[in-house]
């Protein structure tokens, strides 16, 4: 074994020493004492900082620890161990601790200091037979302490309690006692404490790594985060989504209660309308018969838009009952209410489509907008052709798209060869009441593709355009499989 003077180091080996870019302690096996250490080993940014280093090397001299766990937990990328005698006869050992090449251990630890303060968090460990717990600067300023008043902030579990509060006590010495017992982690156990200050926090506290001897854990090291604001903006959030859901709800059923009311009176409109101009006949002028057709063709406009605005209503307010759906069946059920329309325009669709959970009415609406508006917005030099097919959606896709790699998806494409339109307007197709096209060209109210996109969305899925003019269009459509 290596001879080494105790207290009386010979001047050109603590030359040698003091000129280590590393740390380098000496530190004797019975009494745990530090013999010797070299300047850059006492290079520290405060006592707090040395002392929990010096914690740690004794740990390691006891066999508590591994060499990897000291380089890890103080921050260094390796250290070294040798057995030493002092001249005395006393038995060491020599430690040298090699600082991390790519950034000192101190200005880590002061790059850590500043990122634990702005993340409202801290780093902890526990020595379980020691009772004794080590803190970062982050970890005090939690609790209303300074880096400075380290020897009054609590070294074990009973002065770590009472800063908790009563209520709270029990939940965080369970779950010590499950560490102990199982040798498990926990993760975000939630306690509120009062702070130096007086300040009620909530925090909560995760194990990141346990170190066992024997089977059984005698440190534990994890972090500690402030998630009182956390809690607080969920609260607020989750009101103001009840209250938004809330309004919503009313609007909903104010918008069916109007519309539903207005019906009534457009139909006498309507009904009154045409009884006069048959009643009257030949009476009538061609001036007055002309602005009689015009009430009359504005009163069904507006029971259109009516009967569309409740259809919108109901979409977007119906609670969705998920079940099985065979979107074959749907179509086939579209495709025969469609037959006149489709044999007068010989248009020919073919559809392969999927099972999957939903609801088979908004499925249905959904299908039959796309269907009504291909038929309706065809070209007129070539026969309509409307086809559908599927898919699954691969991840790279999925996360193209904006969704879930883990859910799995279905990419329905329904693609048409009408007159399509330009690629700059995609994003209003979808607005309510938004139209392209003049109503002299095509009818309709223009809110049939808001009901394509919103059943889309009740159904947790997105929907995308393609179009050219001219040349046709084709929806994307990416729904979850179950």
């Amino acid at each position: 074994m290596d001879q080494v003077r105790k207290q009386e180091t010979r001047f050109e080996d603590r030359a040698l020493y003091e000129a280590m870019s590393d740390g380098f302690v000496i530190i004797t096996t019975d009494t745990l004492e530090v013999e010797y250490s070299n300047k850059n080993f006492e290079s520290f940014e405060s006592e707090f900082e040395r002392e929990k280093v010096i914690s740690l090397l004794k740990d390691l001299v006891k066999g508590d620890i591994s060499e990897d766990d000291l380089a890890q937990m103080a921050g260094y990328s390796k250290t070294s161990v040798k057995k030493v005698s002092l001249s005395d006869g006393t038995e060491a050992k020599l430690i040298v601790l090699v600082k991390n090449r790519k950034m000192p251990f101190r200005g880590h630890y002061q790059i850590l200091n500043e990122a634990e303060s702005k993340m409202a968090m801290g780093t902890w460990q526990y020595l379980l037979q020691e009772d004794k717990l080590s803190v970062s600067d982050g970890m005090m300023n939690l609790f209303g302490f300074s880096p400075e008043d380290v020897e009054h902030f609590p070294q074990d579990i009973q002065s770590y309690l009472s800063f908790v509060i009563e209520e709270d006590r029990k939940r965080v010495t369970d779950a010590l006692a499950y560490v102990i017992e199982t040798s498990s982690q926990v993760e975000d156990l939630e306690h509120r404490i009062i702070d130096r200050n007086g300040k009620m926090r909530l925090l909560s506290i995760s194990t990141l790594k346990l170190l066992t001897a024997n089977g059984k854990v005698y440190s534990a090291q994890g972090i500690i985060r402030d998630i009182t604001n956390i809690r607080k903006n969920e609260t607020e959030i989750a009101d103001n989504i009840k209250k938004l859901n809330q309004s919503n709800e009313a609007l909903s059923e104010f918008a069916y209660t109007a519309s539903h009311d207005l019906q009534e009176p457009l139909r006498k409109i309507e009904a009154y309308g045409n009884r006069l101009k048959k009643s009257l006949g030949d009476l009538l002028s061609e001036k007055s018969e002309h602005y009689m057709d015009k009430m009359i063709s504005a009163t069904t406009r507006m029971s259109d838009l009516i009967d569309d605005i409740l259809k919108l209503s109901r979409v977007s307010s119906t609670q969705i009952e998920p079940e099985k759906i065979s979107l074959m069946t749907v179509l086939d059920g579209i495709v025969g209410d469609y037959e006149e329309s489709i044999r007068d325009t010989r248009a020919v669709i073919e559809y392969d489509l999927p099972e999957l959970m939903g609801s088979d009415t908004q499925f249905h609406q959904l299908f039959q907008n796309l269907i009504s508006n291909s038929l309706k917005f065809r070209a007129e030099d070539r026969v309509p052709a409307i086809h559908i097919s599927y898919s699954g959606l691969s991840a790279e896709k999925a996360k193209k798209q904006g969704l879930s790699t883990i859910t799995p998806y279905y990419e329905i494409v329904y693609k048409d060869n009408g007159i399509g339109f330009e690629q700059q307007f995609a994003s209003k197709i979808f607005t309510p009441f938004k139209r392209l096209f003049g109503r002299a060209e095509f009818p309709g109210t223009g809110i049939g593709l808001a009901i394509v996109k919103k059943v889309v969305e009740n159904h947790n899925g997105i929907i995308d355009v393609i179009s050219k003019e001219g040349e046709g269009t084709t929806f994307y459509i990416y729904l979850p499989k179950t």
